[in-house]
């Protein structure tokens, strides 16, 4: 089994609404693509609360947060793109 170092761009305190966040992401995945994941973290104050309390966001927030929903994302996209599948 041929186990490579990987590295992944996790996009975070992302704003749809502003030009800047989009300009910035459309960078990030022109630049960097490959290494870019699709999940993008937008920005959350229950992001911030979970820092400041040191607790990951799925302790405290409500299910139907945004913050809830982007790290159940990235969470399920990382197992997607780590997944080895085994010859028989």
């Amino acid at each position: 089994m041929d186990l490579k170092i990987k590295y992944k761009i996790i996009p975070n305190k992302y704003e749809s609404k502003t030009v800047t966040s989009q300009e910035a992401l459309g960078s990030l995945r022109y630049d960097y693509g490959e290494f870019v994941l699709d999940s993008v973290i937008r920005k959350s104050e229950d992001i911030n609360i979970s820092a400041k309390k040191q607790e990951p966001v799925v302790c405290f927030c409500n299910k139907n947060s945004s913050a809830f929903e982007d790290i159940n994302d990235l969470v399920w996209e990382i197992i997607k793109n780590n997944t080895i599948e085994l010859e028989h």
